[in-house]
């Protein structure tokens, strides 16, 4: 799924790079497919960081064989996070900046309208779109920034448990754990919230 996710992704840029030609409708059609996956690229992030969350919850301090079932979950957990959550900005980063490419042609050729009031309706409608980008670009830093310092914490805890896992060593990062488990509960609500917007943001580009 992951994949898949991440391969579409670089189909849609390459082919945003590539057109670069095509008719200002096709590139808000592209950059709307862009933000699209992204939206659905998010919403798998959430879905690694609530396994995470969980395997956190299940930790017990008192039953060995329990503690190495869900330590193997929040192994997994955070094999995916990481990998994620560089492709996820990098991909994020890349849709910007088309984004931003494009609305700088748009407003150019917006100048060039003789007609006042239909100039008027297309700078309105640009500003609209270039002006939620910026939300977008700034509640994205935000969420990214929550998942590197939950991913932080999940790596300190992996290496910290990987030598043992007994009931003394998980007692002993049971305060790492609960602000661990808070972060992440407070993470996917984030990346719920941003999923959301990115895909209405995805509709208001004109998403097919």
């Amino acid at each position: 799924m992951i994949l898949r996710h991440q391969l579409a992704l670089a189909a849609l840029l390459f082919c945003h790079a590539a057109c670069g030609s095509v008719a200002g409708h096709d590139t808000m059609g592209s950059l709307a497919d862009q933000y699209t996956e992204l939206a659905a690229s998010i919403t798998e992030l959430k879905t690694e960081v609530t396994a995470a969350v969980t395997a956190l919850d299940e930790l017990p301090r008192d039953n060995a064989s329990g503690a190495r079932s869900a330590f193997g979950d929040l192994r997994a957990a955070v094999a995916e996070i990481g990998p994620q959550l560089i492709a996820l900005k990098q991909a994020t980063g890349t849709a910007q900046l088309a984004a931003k490419s494009h609305f700088e042609t748009w407003a150019a050729q917006n100048a060039t309208i003789t007609d006042e009031k239909l100039k008027a309706r297309a700078n309105e409608r640009h500003g609209d779109v270039s002006g939620s980008l910026k939300g977008l670009d700034e509640q994205s830093q935000k969420s990214f920034a929550m998942a590197d310092g939950f991913a932080a914490s999940l790596q300190d805890l992996q290496k910290y448990l990987t030598n043992d896992l007994s009931p003394a060593a998980v007692g002993g990062a049971a305060d790492l754990i609960a602000r661990t488990r808070a972060d992440g509960d407070r993470l996917a609500v984030s990346l719920d919230a941003l999923s959301l917007d990115v895909a209405r943001y995805a509709g208001k580009l004109g998403a097919r």
